[in-house]
């Protein structure tokens, strides 16, 4: 079901109950705290993850305002210019390219129904361009589509993918679109298809392109739809929620970080560009270590990539949302969020250092900032369990009950600030929050000397090799070089929270004092 739908259902007993829980895990770690909690050791370790706390929430309130800005003011504006455009009188044409690999039959069902009922309902001429598994999807596709007796001026073309990736079957489906010569002024949607268009998506989004002359591309709100545990709804949800202030905080400086793959719309002219088709179909790095790693999965950074290198405007349409029909991997929440990670940090990491290159001139400066603070976050964000950590083993076990009640309260903070813009707020949200962080952090860790490695989850589809690689590039240097940026960065969190000295400091030598 979706998330919010399961919010609004299980409320208030079910998140009452959560709730006081949450309040006597907070009173029972404070009873855990001796009375020499204010010792000189501990309260430096208070001010280390104070300070790192100040950065961090520092920021992320810079991200509240300005998301709060744009949801208020900015975009209200923006919109109500917007619905004085008919989007049927400047989009002559509207191409869509949807792309499915192994989905259930009602998944199928229903994304197809909402498109083919959307742009009948959008009533102007359209080309539905779906890349499908096999011959069985064909049908049912073709059934469906002639059931609903659309006019002639909405046409289908079918394209069976060659199970090689998303990106190839993007490319062909592009490429086909492109044969069709789309006339000025169409738009081209790319999504997935487990997606599911509410009535009014295309009157209510189209009419920014003819608002906005600059604006290359814009992606909308998702909600999430699954029928996997608990724990998996509201993971999906607080990720969508945490997705929608970051978008409206980027789009003030009308851009974004990401084309979401699952629902995303382009001006025709750009999506059909033979340079975009070919960075969706052969996107590469040049690593200095790995060689060459052609990109696998992250479509969406591609193309993103590709405009904002050319300095197009990108948007967020925080009032229009579609549904995204999620289900993880496997039945292990643990598990599957981690691949899932894997796969979403490792396209983020493969973009991140080439975006960061185009500098702050190209990029706008606000966004190129946060593609920096994407690196450094990695590391600040595990600096505090492991100064509390080593604090502890250093003979201040009360480290670790205080750091607790930091982190309670804090996650605390944080989901009331996920409140501001969504309906309802789950009590499972500070422990998923803090999980997503911490686990997350790890991840990036681990896939930082790993960006070769890619998969699909639902096309089993692997790569875990690079052109010229070297004997020296083997898993063993990428283990030696992993283990040694963890060490150095423990050492230097030891160092800054006083649990190792230096050996000046360990014999309290006076160098000052030496004759050479």
């Amino acid at each position: 079901m979706s998330a919010s739908r399961a919010a609004a259902a299980e409320a208030p007993g079910h998140y009452w109950l959560g709730w006081s829980c949450y309040i006597l895990a907070v009173l029972a770690l404070i009873l855990l705290l001796p009375g020499n909690r204010l010792d000189p050791e501990v309260t430096r370790f208070v001010t280390l993850v104070g300070a790192i706390a100040a950065w961090r929430y520092g920021w992320q309130g810079i991200h509240q305002i300005r998301a709060l800005i744009f949801r208020h003011r900015t975009f209200p504006r923006q919109r109500a210019m917007a619905d004085m455009i008919d989007a049927r009188d400047v989009t002559p044409h509207v191409y869509c390219l949807i792309t499915s690999y192994r989905m259930d039959a009602a998944v199928k069902l229903a994304t197809y129904r909402a498109l083919f009922d959307e742009f009948i309902d959008f009533g102007m001429p359209a080309t539905i361009v779906a890349a499908v598994t096999d011959a069985g999807d064909e049908m049912l596709i073709e059934r469906l589509f002639a059931t609903l007796d659309p006019p002639e001026h909405i046409s289908l073309v079918l394209m069976r993918q060659a199970g090689t990736g998303k990106r190839d079957a993007m490319a062909a489906g592009l490429r086909a679109i492109s044969r069709r010569n789309p006339p000025p002024g169409a738009a081209l949607i790319l999504m997935d298809g487990d997606v599911v268009l509410p009535p009014g998506t295309l009157k209510r989004s189209l009419p920014f392109f003819e608002l906005m002359p600059d604006l290359g591309a814009f992606t909308v709100d998702n909600d999430v739809v699954s029928d996997d545990s608990h724990w998996a709804r509201e993971w999906y949800a607080l990720r969508f929620a945490q997705r929608h202030m970051l978008m409206c905080s980027m789009s003030l400086s009308r851009r974004v970080l990401v084309l979401t793959g699952r629902f995303s719309v382009f001006r025709a002219g750009i999506a059909t560009d033979p340079s975009f088709i070919d960075i969706v179909e052969n996107d590469y790095l040049d690593h200095w270590r790995l060689g060459r790693i052609r990109f696998l999965t992250g479509d969406d950074k591609s193309t993103w990539f590709w405009l904002l290198r050319r300095r197009w405007r990108m948007m967020y349409l925080p009032d229009v949302s579609v549904r995204c029909l999620e289900s993880l991997p496997s039945s292990s929440f643990i598990g599957s969020s981690m691949r899932l990670m894997q796969r979403w940090f490792g396209n983020m990491l493969r973009n991140n250092g080439r975006s960061i290159a185009l500098g702050p001139r190209r990029a706008g400066f606000f966004t190129w900032w946060c593609l920096v603070d994407q690196r450094l976050s990695i590391w600040t964000t595990l600096s505090g369990p492991t100064f509390a950590l080593l604090i502890s083993l250093s003979g201040r076990p009360e480290a670790i009950p205080l750091y607790a009640i930091w982190v309670i309260f804090s996650r605390l903070l944080q989901t009331a600030a996920v409140r501001l813009h969504r309906p309802h707020v789950s009590p499972y949200y500070p422990v998923l929050l803090y999980y997503t962080q911490v686990v997350g952090s790890a991840v990036k860790v681990y896939m930082s000397f790993r960006i070769d490695r890619q998969s699909w989850t639902r096309q089993g589809i692997r790569n875990v090799t690079s052109h010229g690689r070297a004997l020296m590039q083997g898993n063993a240097f990428t283990a030696y070089l992993n283990l040694l940026a963890i060490g150095v960065f423990l050492f230097a969190a030891a160092l800054i929270a006083d649990v190792v000295k230096l050996p000046g400091q360990v014999h309290n030598i006076d160098f000052s004092k030496w004759n050479y």
